[in-house]
């Protein structure tokens, strides 16, 4: 047995907690005891200021069946608690009282099984015992400022909707507040094995969603106490031991994450447009268990409805996208995760799907056996100017659309005119200006797909001038395509 190995400076770590955590933070583990015991029905705590002095006396009581099960742990650091292996109980380390023995000038813990005294002489036990409960009194130094955080802090203590113990500060009820959401997960929690061991698992567990009241930061809390201050939105109460430091005064940031991915998934629909650009927000669209429902309440708060991606196959989708009122959305703008569940969702189109002026756009085809003697002439003409100015061997087809808003599409070699937009009488003309306009618009895209590039410019002078200079030297290239 490794006995009287260590010894604790008591104002060394006196010092080191008024520093890390506060003299308030740390009376409140004495709550955590009592509302950590079995079959208590009231706790008191109480506050005394001691006149002219900055000293105070605080109190708790309860009436647990139980009390103390063994007096030693009142001085004993780090013995095994049975308390580890309970999920619903907040204590593990067996510290929390040592904690604030260290604050005291005195103090007393008198309950079922005996008294211990810890004063200026040292520390004593007698037998004085309490028929229920425990009560445990503490004569400590305190400012103002410590008494008026003690007060702050008590009252934000949440009462769990499982707690049947009437709380009581200073004769006052602590009355518990009404959630205004409860939600089901399951979450990463501390508990002790067979071996006394206290390993991470996982566990369901419920988590009580408050509004803060006016002047209280949003916090994270382990059943009803408060654990640490986050950016968020609502207090987070966790119906189960929170994996905490021994400080008891932070969380990891993996349980943070776990906790907003759980609060957005249940209640994106209830949060306001600003909330959306909140950093706990931006963190939990980050990850994995994000459920598309809420990424798309962040999407249109963010892009609104009406949105599309940004479609570089198509760039005059994008455009039309743009002119037509509906937000871009650029590659960048968004996180691969977002852009994931945006995906498995369809939550955001490509410019093309609805503002497209691809090939598949225009459909209704048209059986050549139908083809007017206009068309025909026309699709001629234009398989054969293909061939003088692109020298490739143009596929033509024709299609009736009258709902689409394109004249004709070309792509790859394969031109689309359509008659639902040109009307019939259109190709009876022969190769007008207004033909020869559109199928050099049309064969630009051969060389680039956004019109407002210089490829696609640089394309059509270089049509132009070749048509002209067809025209000047081959003028018999364009007499068969003139009507009779």
């Amino acid at each position: 047995m490794k006995k009287n190995w260590f010894e604790v400076d008591a104002a060394g770590l006196r010092q080191q907690l008024e520093g890390r955590r506060g003299i308030a933070a740390l009376l409140l583990e004495l709550l955590q005891n009592a509302l950590d015991e079995d079959g208590v029905t009231t706790i008191e705590m109480v506050l005394t200021a001691t006149p002219g002095k900055p000293e105070a006396t605080f109190s708790v009581e309860d009436d647990s069946p139980n009390g103390f099960r063994d007096m030693s742990d009142a001085y004993t650091l780090f013995a095994p608690s049975y308390k580890k292996g309970e999920a619903t109980k907040r204590g593990r380390f067996n510290v929390g009282e040592k904690l604030v023995l260290a604050l005291c000038e005195e103090a007393v813990l008198t309950s079922t099984r005996g008294t211990v005294i810890f004063d200026r002489d040292g520390r004593r036990q007698t037998n004085a015992v309490r028929a229920l409960g425990t009560k445990v009194v503490c004569r400590l130094r305190m400012t103002h400022a410590d008494t008026a955080e003690l007060d702050r802090l008590i009252g934000t203590v949440l009462i769990p909707p499982t707690c049947k113990a009437r709380v009581t500060y200073n004769g006052a009820p602590l009355l518990a507040r009404t959630p205004v959401a409860v939600l089901e997960g399951t979450l990463p929690t501390e508990l002790a094995g067979a071996d006394g061991v206290i390993r991470r698992s996982t566990r369901k567990t419920k988590v009580y969603v408050y509004e803060p009241r006016a002047g209280e930061a949003p916090t994270v809390y382990e059943m009803g106490l408060p654990v640490v201050e986050v950016e968020g939105k609502f207090h987070l109460d966790v119906g189960q031991k929170v994996p905490v430091n021994l400080e008891r005064d932070n969380v990891p940031p993996s349980y943070l994450r776990a906790l907003r991915v759980l609060t957005l998934n249940a209640l994106h629909g209830k949060l306001e447009k600003d909330d959306f650009t909140a950093a706990w927000v931006a963190d939990a669209v980050e990850d994995k268990r994000v459920e598309v429902a809420a990424v798309q309440s962040y999407l249109t708060a963010k892009h609104g409805a009406d949105r599309v991606a940004v479609d570089v196959m198509d760039p005059d989708a994008t455009r039309r996208a743009q002119a037509a009122g509906a937000v871009v959305v650029y590659g960048r703008s968004e996180s691969p995760n977002v852009w994931e569940k945006a995906r498995e969702g369809a939550l955001i189109p490509p410019a093309s799907a609805r503002f497209g002026t691809k090939l598949e756009s225009l459909d209704r085809a048209v059986s050549e056996d139908e083809w007017t003697v206009g068309i025909r002439n026309i699709a001629a003409y234009a398989k054969a100017l293909a061939a003088a100015v692109l020298g490739l061997d143009l596929a033509v087809e024709v299609v009736d659309n009258p709902e689409a808003s394109m004249s004709a599409c070309y792509g790859h070699g394969h031109l689309k005119f359509n008659v639902g937009t040109l009307g019939a009488s259109w190709f009876d003309r022969g190769p007008v200006v207004a033909v020869n306009d559109l199928l050099i618009h049309e064969f630009g895209h051969e060389f680039s797909g956004d019109h407002l590039s210089s490829a696609y410019y640089a394309a059509l002078t270089n049509l132009g001038a070749k048509v002209v200079d067809l025209a000047i030297r081959r003028p018999e290239f364009f007499e068969p395509f003139w009507p009779a």
